[in-house]
């Protein structure tokens, strides 16, 4: 009997440790992740009253915006080395068409989502490349599935992956919008976001400079806000992040938008 106790502790301590330590690794392989997020992706795409993708038929300024978003993003994603692009991990952005919500957010697999309220919002480019890679962060470093994992367990994400229920895949899409990323997460991201503008050429200050607008409008919605750190808090970490760099990478370039939703 104390050697099954023993057993079921020792069981026990070694789920733990793996569960503190990200376990989705041990059970969502790339392939698994890229699979699944694509199954979030389509479900949002489908749900075109909550996420209304902006239309680039015949509408050249609009065909203009996602591509030079889209640039931006590949951009950034070529020149970070956390976790590149590989045979199943690719990269992927939308824009959704809603000036009144200053939001961005990610979807493991590669998918990146910019809302046209944010770009609006962003004073010039290097702002933007900065959201980007804040949102390419949590992709390449698994958050998105790791919370997944956390939240909903090993069994109900591997229904996800290994299923195929589309109400399932709708309930998790609304949970996953509004994930509860842990405080780490998004100094991580910031952090992680900042090193991304360096490597891309761009002046990083512009992480910092976002991260202030942020706070200059609480108010506004930058993924659930409720769950980030406080954004002064987040300005000062860029800041320290950024005094940590030679003084050079404060010369790096800070174009301006090329192009932005129509007023």
């Amino acid at each position: 009997m104390k050697r099954a106790i023993f057993y079921i502790t020792i069981l026990f301590n070694f789920t733990f440790l793996f569960t503190c330590s990200e376990l989705s690794d041990w059970f969502v392989t790339d392939e698994d992740e890229v699979n699944m997020g694509t199954d979030f992706y389509h479900q949002i795409l489908a749900d075109s009253s909550e996420y209304p993708v902006l239309d680039t038929v015949g509408n050249e300024q609009n065909r203009l915006l996602y591509d030079y978003i889209d640039s931006i993003g590949h951009w950034i994603a070529d020149h970070q080395t956390v976790r590149p692009e590989n045979e199943y991990l690719k990269y992927h952005f939308t824009v959704i068409d809603k000036d009144d919500v200053v939001n961005a957010f990610a979807v493991p697999g590669g998918y990146v989502f910019l809302y046209t309220g944010l770009i609006k919002a962003a004073a010039n480019e290097a702002e933007i490349a900065g959201v980007i890679g804040h949102e390419i962060a949590h992709i390449a470093k698994r958050h998105g599935v790791d919370q997944l994992v956390k939240q909903m367990g090993v069994e109900y994400v591997k229904q996800l992956i290994f299923g195929d229920d589309p109400s399932l895949i709708a309930e998790v899409v609304t949970a996953l919008v509004f994930l509860k990323f842990s405080r780490e997460n998004e100094y991580e991201a910031d952090s992680n976001a900042v090193e991304f503008l360096i490597t891309g050429g761009y002046n990083p200050n512009g992480m910092k400079t976002f991260l202030q607008l942020l706070a200059d409008n609480s108010g506004w919605n930058f993924e659930p806000v409720s769950t980030h750190p406080d954004p002064k808090k987040r300005v000062e970490a860029a800041q320290r992040i950024i005094a940590s760099k030679p003084s050079t990478v404060n010369s790096l370039p800070t174009p301006p938008k090329k192009y932005s939703p129509k007023e």
